[in-house]
């Protein structure tokens, strides 16, 4: 500026001076008086500010300008910097020298000094390059906010759950291993932006976490049974150490017992139901859970018979059949029941319920089947007590016995029914099984009758009882056997002559004592 006015204040000196003196040529042509203005007209060629381009020279001169770069330098001299990138710039401004009608022209070449101030994509050509990440983090990141020449930074992240936004780092499962994930900075300076990414990988973890412990661990859980279930089964307890807590979706179908699915088979016409079993592993504070659908057999429809003697005329080996009746004699692995007539043996070692006795009505459903000569039901899949303390229906028959031991064993309607047998108790055989003796005939009470009425007939060895039996089967290597539910109270010891009673107490301790002679 100090320039512009020095500049002014000369040119209104040199006028004044003019003027005063009238030194103007007197004479000239316009030619003339427009070459001595061509000559006298001289600008700056090297400036960053603003040019004073006259527009009035000597004697009079009107002058005009152009420029060949008005982005650079308008006619009115006002000036544009270049950009640092750009560099100084050549500006070629043309001026018009003009009396009357004649003109000249004459060329300046003006140099236009850059700028030292980076503009916004500047900045941006200087910050871009400048910023770097690690290629691989196993800890949080530090996500520069600002950047080279202040440009102003944000990030997003392709996968939050491996590193935040705010570079804050998760890293992956042992499982899972090294992840990628790309982060995206976007560079913004005043209304220009750019963006950058990178690809980093986060370290995985180098040891299994809890729950990828568990994980495993309830990938391998087997369970023992497939398709259609139609009874127990037994759940694994521990899984690669681990232990297995189990829940049903459904216990009135599976009732979980310690490792043990109890199944009640739902009924014919409901068809089979998926149940859910549950296994849930606990670790620490980490829990993981399995489920497994199990597919319970519906039970099958069951045929009714009027009576014993219809069933044992008609039934297959295998029939479902559903029985009510009341209980005749009890064994250790089941019942009888009767229809009032006959018996009809139960086999269900695995009853649920409890304190089977004499009197109590049942209804039952299982499949037909033979034991040696006894046909009964087994495979029971429902077992319902009705009522307790009826009368029994049966009334037991008086025999020897020889005539027990002859009983037509083909007959399937003398099993289960009573008889009232008078015998001398002997345990023989290397199980020392309970037999009664009739001097030379003699029986085999089952080793299956209910364990306190063995007791009680091993109590009584060598002794004359009556007790009430009845008939289970022809044993295929033992010979007929009946079995005795009654226990000690059922038993009466008959008094024995003097005679017979020394040779039962001798056949006794000869029994008590292997290999003595008396």
């Amino acid at each position: 500026m100090l320039r512009k006015l020095l500049v002014l204040t000369l040119v209104f000196v040199g006028a004044i001076t003019l003027v005063g003196c009238k030194s103007e040529p007197e004479g000239l042509t316009d030619t003339e008086k427009v070459t001595a203005a061509h000559a006298n007209l001289e600008i700056i060629t090297t400036t960053d500010e603003d040019l004073d381009l006259d527009v009035e020279g000597l004697n009079g001169a009107v002058i005009t300008w152009v420029s060949a770069n008005p982005d650079l330098i308008a006619a009115d001299g006002t000036i544009t910097q270049p950009s640092v990138t750009e560099g100084d710039q050549q500006v070629l401004l043309t001026a018009t020298i003009t009396i009357g009608e004649v003109s000249f022209q004459k060329e300046f070449t003006v140099t236009v000094k850059a700028t030292t101030i980076l503009n916004d994509l500047e900045k941006l050509a200087v910050a871009v390059p400048a910023l770097t990440l690690d290629s691989i983090v196993g800890s949080d990141m530090t996500l520069p906010a600002t950047g080279s020449e202040g440009v102003t930074i944000a990030w997003t992240s392709s996968n939050p759950m491996y590193i935040a936004n705010d570079g804050t780092v998760t890293n992956p499962t042992l499982t899972v291993g090294n992840v990628v994930v790309t982060l995206t900075a976007v560079l913004t300076s005043g209304s220009e932006s750019f963006t950058k990414t990178f690809d980093v990988t986060v370290s995985a973890n180098t040891e299994l976490t809890d729950l990828e412990i568990l994980t495993n661990a309830a990938n391998v859980i087997l369970l023992t049974v497939s398709g259609n279930v139609e009874g127990n089964f037994e759940l694994p307890a521990a899984a690669t150490g681990n232990d297995i807590v189990w829940t049903s979706s459904n216990t009135d179908l599976v009732v979980i017992n310690g490792t043990t699915a109890e199944v009640t088979r739902p009924a014919s016409d409901a068809g089979n139901q998926e149940v859910i079993l549950t296994a849930t592993l606990t670790l620490g504070t980490e829990t993981v859970t399995r489920d497994f659908p199990v597919s319970i057999k519906a039970e099958d429809p069951a045929n009714v018979y009027a009576s014993i003697a219809a069933m044992h005329d008609a039934a297959i080996i295998g029939e479902v059949i559903e029985f009510t009746g009341i209980v005749t004699g009890v064994f250790k692995t089941g019942y009888f029941l009767s229809d009032g007539t006959n018996a009809l043996g139960i086999y269900n070692p695995g009853t649920t319920l409890t304190d089977i006795a004499i009197g109590d009505e049942i209804k039952v459903k299982g499949a037909y089947a033979v034991y040696n000569t006894l046909y009964q039901l087994s495979s029971v899949t429902s077992e319902t007590r009705l009522s307790t303390g009826n009368a029994n229906p049966l009334t037991p028959t008086v025999v020897t016995v020889a005539e027990l031991f002859a009983v037509d064993s083909s007959d399937a309607l003398i099993h289960g029914m009573l008889y009232e047998v008078t015998g001398t108790v002997e345990l023989q055989g290397s199980y020392d099984n309970v037999y009664l003796v009739d001097g030379t005939d003699q029986v085999l009470v089952y080793y299956d009758s209910t364990p306190e009425s063995i007791t009680a007939l091993e109590a009584v060895v060598g002794k004359e009882v009556t007790i009430t039996v009845f008939y289970y089967t022809d044993h295929g290597t033992n010979g007929p056997m009946v079995a005795y539910g009654g226990g000690e109270a059922g038993i009466v010891v008959n008094t024995l002559p003097d005679d017979e009673a020394l040779a039962a107490d001798i056949a006794a301790l000869a029994a008590d004592v292997p290999g003595i002679t008396l």
